[in-house]
This record gives C-alpha cells, structure tokens and sequence, in this order.
C-alpha cells in the first residue's frame, strides 16, 4: 500500500476544512468538526458518539455532543460554502439538480419531525424522519447540496412538542415540493450555481407549483407525474408522424390512455444509462399536450420493453424542438441521488447519528455532505494518480501500529471499483476508494 497516497488524502482534507474555519468562531468547535468529519469517513464501525470519540482521541463524546448541540458556529455560512465548493468541482452549465427525500428509521417519539410516514428506506409507512434534499449530478460527478427536515404538520400544531425538539417557534408546515424549491431558489437564485435541468419524481412532479416555480427560474424541468392525469391535445401534426386518430380534438385524455393508443412510429428503443450488465434499454416516445393552467408541454413517456404495462410517465418544459433522446437522458439522471445517498449512508455516516433536537440534525446531515463531497471530489482529483497504484491495492482494512503510544489506527482502503464513478465514465471506468482516511491520529 502506497503511504503516499494516506498523506495526500490527509493534507487534502486539512485544506479542504480549512475554507470553513471562518465559520467557527471558537477554535473547539473548528477543530472537532474536522476530526468529526474524518471520523465519518474512516470509522470501522457505526458512527455513534463514543465511535467518533475514540476516531478523534476523545476519552469521552463531550466534545462530540456540544459540537452537535451547544457550540456556537455558523451552519448556514457552511452550507453555503458547501454549495459553492461542490459547484466548483462538479457544476456545468448542463448540470442537473435533482430534488428527492430519504428515510431515516426512528423507534422513539422525541426526535424532531419523527412521525409514521412513508419511506422508500423502508418501502413502507413506519417511524422515521424524512429528510429532503437537493442533489446535483454533472459530467464532472455528484453531489448532495441541501437539506431540509420535513416535518408533518402533527408537529407543527404542538407547540410544546417541538419546543422539547427545539424546533424553531416560527417555522410554519411546508409541503416536500416547498421545501425542495425553497433549496433550488437560494442555490440557483443566491448562489448562482451552475445547472440547467431540474428532475424529481412524483411527489414534486405533481405539484403544479412546484412547476411553476422553476419555470420562473428558468429551468427546465423534466419530472415524474402520475398515470391519470389528463392532458389536452395539440393541434396539428408534427412532421412524418401520423395523426393521432384515437384521440378526439378538444377532448382531455389521461396518460395511460394516450400510451395505449401511440401508434409504434411514436416509439424509439433508446440505450439511456449503463447497469450492472451492461446499458439499460427502454422504448420512449415523446409529444406536445396541453397542461391544463400552464399550457403546451412535453409528454415523454418510458416502456418497459419486457413489460409494456411497466410505464412511466414525465412532464417538461424544454424547447419544442429538444430531442426526445435528450429528454430521455435526463429523466434518468434522478437516479444520481440514489447512488448519493447510498454513498453518503455508507462512506460518511448520513444516517448513523444520535441527535434528537431539529438543530442538531441539521448540523450532523451538514457535516455529511461535506465529508461526502470532499470524497467526490477526491475521487475526481486522484484518478489518474490512484490507476498507477490501483493493481497493488488491498481490498480490505489494514492495520497500522503506531510505536509511539501503543494505539492501533485503522487505515481502510477499499478497491477502486466501490465509488462513485462519473456519468462520462459509468460502465467502464474504475471507481477511486471510499474510506482512505487515517484515523485515530490527535
């Protein structure tokens, strides 16, 4: 194993921490978040607070527990440099924001938010937090830029409940498709991040206001709407495609129906996304409806090829001559969160926190994207330097002595083929490491 490669990693961090500290204005607080981050990163086990601790040389989570609940920092100014630093490193005017929410298990009744609800964690209703964020995927990699807790509106009517979670008294019930707009406004608006597209599923794609609001912006959008919404028809006929004769003038038609009735000329078979055996293939066809209240949009619809009753169904409002190909292409960049949040949980400890109160949450789900990001945007900076080493990598954990005071530090160092690996890459490309951090060290 190439030594070299640990001390660049941890120098990186060091300076990768280092455009936060103006946003610690105590030098604890600065310091423990940089040791609680590399935790994250490198420790061997869960990430609870005697976990991180010991990953920082603590005697005890006291320093761990006033970082998350009593130290005075700026959480929004990190953030904030947060987004700035993903979208140097991955943003592209071409890029996508991806807006989508995730689950994380509770069995108590105290944590902020905490309610039954539907998760996809669990892909059932159960006790959990839900968490809404912005992601951002480009040719140049992924990243999670934002977070907002949801919290259900049983929460918001007790006053005394969130005052024990110390939920803000004047935070007033957002919808999911509020709160994700509200994060693509402050990054698109105020930050000015880089970026062209936005995609969500139905949950965002059915909120017309939601629609509206990034229409506004001017972005285009390409989101999941549901199978029975009605939409009216265009007038005319594009060029070389037949008349859609099933479908009466002036009438309104739910999507299924126009779907069923699409004569084959209207499909095209397209390779949109590399899997694990190879490109995934699906039939896709795309026209212009009418939107009730908004006017004439796209309809791009996907089919199975196994299974033509295994459809979905998307709305945009790209330029009438995009091609369908593209549409295609980028309704399936959503699922750039999905391997964001399965990286954040796995190499960065998203979901393994102990904190009940809603500031506290805020501050370990920030702290994780951060370390995240700095993974990312690792990976993207050491590529070509990792392949020269990558054939005499060990797969597994290593253990390193250390002489001096008898600690054993762990250094974990996986194969290149368990990362994030960019969309110009997927497929075929090896992926840099996951946990490359020393840990342990004072």
């Amino acid at each position: 194993m190439d030594k070299r490669i640990f001390k660049t990693v941890e120098k990186s961090m060091d300076e990768y921490h280092e455009r936060f500290e103006r946003f610690f204005p105590r030098s604890e607080p600065r310091e423990q978040s940089l040791k609680y981050m590399k935790g994250l990163i490198a420790a061997p086990d869960r990430r609870n607070g005697w976990e991180l601790a010991e990953m920082a040389g603590d005697k005890c989570p006291d320093r761990v527990q006033r970082l998350m609940y009593r130290n005075n920092w700026d959480l929004e100014g990190v953030l904030d440099e947060h987004i700035r630093f993903c979208d140097e490193h991955f943003g592209h005017y071409d890029g996508t924001f991806i807006v989508d929410e995730t689950g994380f298990l509770k069995s108590g009744k105290s944590s902020a938010g905490v309610n039954r609800q539907y998760t996809g964690t669990a892909g059932k209703i159960t006790n959990c937090q839900v968490g809404v964020f912005l992601g951002y995927t480009s040719e140049h990699g992924n990243a999670l830029l934002d977070r907002r807790l949801y919290m259900p509106d049983s929460w918001i009517s007790d006053s005394k409940r969130c005052a024990r979670a110390k939920v803000p008294a004047d935070l007033q019930f957002l919808t999911k498709p509020q709160l994700a707009l509200e994060m693509v406004r402050h990054a698109v608006f105020d930050l000015q991040c880089s970026g062209s597209w936005v995609v969500g599923d139905e949950v965002y794609g059915m909120d017309p206001c939601f629609r509206e609001g990034l229409a506004d912006l001017n972005l285009r959008f390409v989101l999941a709407v549901k199978r029975n919404m009605k939409v009216g028809k265009v007038s005319g006929c594009k060029v070389g495609r037949i008349p859609l004769s099933f479908w009466p003038e002036n009438t309104s038609m739910s999507l299924e129906k126009i779907a069923a009735g699409l004569p084959d000329s209207y499909w095209t078979s397209l390779a949109t996304r590399a899997g694990e055996r190879g490109p995934i293939r699906y039939e896709w066809a795309g026209l212009r409806v009418i939107v009730p209240d908004e006017g004439e949009r796209w309809l791009l619809i996907r089919r199975s090829l196994k299974h033509s009753d295994d459809l979905s169904f998307y709305f945009s409002n790209a330029y009438s001559d995009t091609p369908v190909m593209q549409l295609a292409e980028v309704a399936l960049r959503r699922f750039a969160i999905e391997q964001c949040f399965a990286e954040a949980k796995t190499e960065a400890g998203l979901d393994e926190y102990e904190v009940r109160l809603w500031h506290a949450w805020y501050r370990h789900i920030t702290l994780s994207m951060m370390a995240h990001a700095f993974l990312s945007a690792l990976k993207k900076t050491l590529e070509d330097r990792i392949k020269n080493v990558s054939a005499n990598c060990e797969r597994h954990s290593q253990m390193v002595s250390n002489s001096k005071n008898g600690v054993v530090r762990r250094r974990v160092f996986h194969g290149l083929d368990q990362f994030q690996v960019s969309q110009k890459d997927s497929g075929n490309a090896r992926a840099l490491p996951r946990k490359i951090l020393q840990a342990g060290s004072k």
